[in-house]
C-alpha cells in the first residue's frame, strides 16, 4: 500500500509536528535537531525510503551550534502560509540558550538568503511549533494513514525524547553520537565539559 505514494519532500517534518499526539516544538535549535535526528536515526532504519527520496534530505551542513540546515525554516514559513502550521511564543526557561543560539545562527553572512529581519527577535521569548486543525487534517488523510505501525513508533519514541530532553542534553547527545556535524560548533566544548547525562 505505501509502496505506491510518494510524499512531498518536507511532509516528514509535518509527520514529526504530528507525532507524539502533536506535542508542540519548542525553539528552532529542537526542531533543527529534532529532524536532523530524524534523517539520521530513523529515515533509512524504519524504510521511510518507500515514501521519500532519500536524495531530497534537509542538507545539513555543520555550523556554529550544530548541525543546520535553512531548509527546515523555509519549510516551516511554508507550512505556516499555507495554514498547515501555526508558530507562537513561550516565555524561555532554558536560560535563553535556544534563543541566543537562535539570534547568532541566523545573523551570519550565510544565512542572508532567508530574507527575514531578526533584529527584533526577543530574547526572552522563544518561538513554538505547532498544528493547526488544517494541519492535522491533511496529515491524518494523507500521510498518517500509509505509515506502518512501527514506523509511526519511530516518529513518536523520536519526538518524545527530542520534546522531554533538555536542550542542552539534546546538544550533547547530536555532538556525541555525530561529531562530524559539531565541527564548526562554538560551544561544543562547553557543552561536552559542562553538561552531564541525566537519567
Amino acid at each position: 500500500m505505501g509502496t505506491k505514494i510518494k510524499f512531498k519532500r518536507g511532509d516528514y517534518l509535518l509527520l514529526l509536528f504530528y507525532a507524539d499526539h502533536q506535542t508542540p516544538l519548542i525553539g528552532r535549535t529542537r526542531l533543527q535537531k529534532t529532524a536532523f535526528l530524524f534523517e539520521k536515526e530513523v529515515l533509512k532504519q524504519y524504510r521511510f525510503d518507500k515514501y521519500f527520496d532519500i536524495a531530497e534530505t534537509l542538507d545539513f551542513k555543520p555550523y556554529h551550534y550544530g548541525p543546520f540546515s535553512k531548509k527546515v525554516f523555509q519549510f516551516t514559513d511554508l507550512f505556516e502560509n499555507l495554514g498547515l502550521l501555526q508558530v507562537g511564543r513561550e516565555k524561555n526557561q532554558e536560560n535563553h540558550l535556544d534563543a541566543e543560539i537562535f539570534i547568532d545562527d541566523l545573523l551570519q553572512e550565510d544565512d542572508k538568503e532567508l530574507d527575514e529581519d531578526f533584529s527584533e527577535v526577543d530574547a526572552d521569548y522563544i518561538p513554538v511549533f505547532s498544528l493547526t486543525d488544517k494541519g492535522k487534517d491533511y496529515i491524518e488523510i494523507k500521510l498518517w494513514p500509509y505509515l506502518l505501525q512501527e514506523q509511526k513508533q519511530a516518529l513518536d519514541s523520536l519526538k518524545k525524547n527530542c520534546v522531554e530532553t533538555s536542550l542542552k542534553l539534546l546538544l550533547k547527545y547530536v555532538y556525541t553520537s555525530y561529531p562530524d556535524s559539531a565541527a564548526e560548533s562554538q560551544i561544543k566544548d562547553d557543552i561536552l565539559k559542562e553538561t552531564k547525562w541525566q537519567y
